[in-house]
This record gives structure tokens, C-alpha cells and sequence, in this order.
């Protein structure tokens, strides 16, 4: 797994982390805002990881309905049509102007939010390290001799001794002039 790959995992995480907080608050005006922006921002993140993880798997992807095509062909989501209620929902959230549309999209932000939970639990393995690929690895030296110690710390090497100008005395060239 690409270092960029893991961060767009890291990232999909703790924005829908912070929608989740929002979406416990008391709700006003200011809340429900905030977990509409906070709902754009973990769908531009969960379309971003998708697509890091589906370039892993030798995918190409252009566009959010693209990658979450493969996300569903891959199972890494289960209910496709929510999926693109979400596309929808996030492209009227960026126009949203309107009250009564805010608080409609509002009443589905739990329901969307439970998808990018349930997209980052499908993902989350493939962000560990592979340990059958270690103990492959590294168990013939383990089990090669189990009861011998363990191997002493490397020594550090010799210090030379600092550098001094050439004793101009002991020196065979002529001096200079």
C-alpha cells in the first residue's frame, strides 16, 4: 500500500469521525450546517480513497460515480442505490440555499454516514500489514533456533582520531614561498 493511499484511508476516517460528532449534537441551525459541510468533505474524501485504493488494484477511475461503481463491483459497499443518493445528495448539498432542503438532507446524513462507516470497516484490512507475508518472512530464522539467545546489538565502529594540521617539521616537501 502506497504511503498515499494509507493517508486518504487516515483522512476518510477522522472526517467521517468529526461527522459523527456533529451528527450527535443538539441540532439548530449551525449544526445541521456544520454536518452538511462535514458530509461534502467525507464524501470528497471517501470518493478520493476509493479511487487510491482501486488504482492498487490496477483500476483507473475519473470520476466519484466510477469509483464507487467499483467500490460496489469490488464489495466494498453493499447497497449501490444509496451510494448514488449520496452522489446526488452531495451535489445538492453544494447548491443547498434553501431551508426545507437543508433539513431534508439533514434527516439522511445517519444513513449516509452508517455507508462511509461501513466502506471504511470493508477497506480497514486492507490498510494492515500483511502478517501471513512476515511470518513467511521471518519465521524460518525464528523457528530455525528458538532457544538461542538473541543476537548482540551491533558495535559501533572505531572513532578516528580528530584530523591535525601536517607537522610542517616532519614534513618532507619543501615550504612553500
Amino acid at each position: 500500500m502506497t504511503p498515499r493511499t494509507l493517508q486518504a484511508f487516515r483522512d476518510l476516517d477522522s472526517v467521517v469521525t468529526r461527522l459523527s460528532e456533529s451528527l450527535s449534537l443538539p441540532i439548530d441551525g449551525i449544526v445541521r450546517d456544520s454536518a452538511i459541510l462535514r458530509f461534502e468533505l467525507a464524501y470528497e474524501a471517501a470518493w478520493k480513497c476509493v479511487q487510491a485504493f482501486l488504482r492498487e488494484e490496477g483500476f483507473e477511475t475519473g470520476s466519484p460515480r466510477q469509483a464507487f461503481a467499483g467500490a460496489f463491483r469490488l464489495g466494498w459497499v453493499n447497497d449501490e442505490v444509496i451510494w448514488k443518493e449520496i452522489i446526488d445528495d452531495r451535489n445538492l448539498a453544494v447548491h443547498v440555499y434553501r431551508e426545507a432542503l437543508a433539513d431534508a438532507l439533514f434527516e439522511r446524513l445517519p444513513t449516509y454516514r452508517d455507508q462511509f462507516t461501513q466502506l471504511i470497516e470493508a477497506l480497514r484490512p486492507r490498510t494492515l500489514p500483511d502478517k501471513d507475508l512476515f511470518l513467511r518472512i521471518h519465521r524460518p530464522r525464528i523457528l530455525k533456533n528458538p532457544k538461542s539467545p538473541a543476537p548482540a546489538p551491533p558495535r559501533a565502529a572505531p572513532v578516528p582520531p580528530p584530523c591535525r594540521p601536517p607537522d610542517r617539521a616532519a614534513s618532507s616537501m619543501p615550504p612553500s614561498r
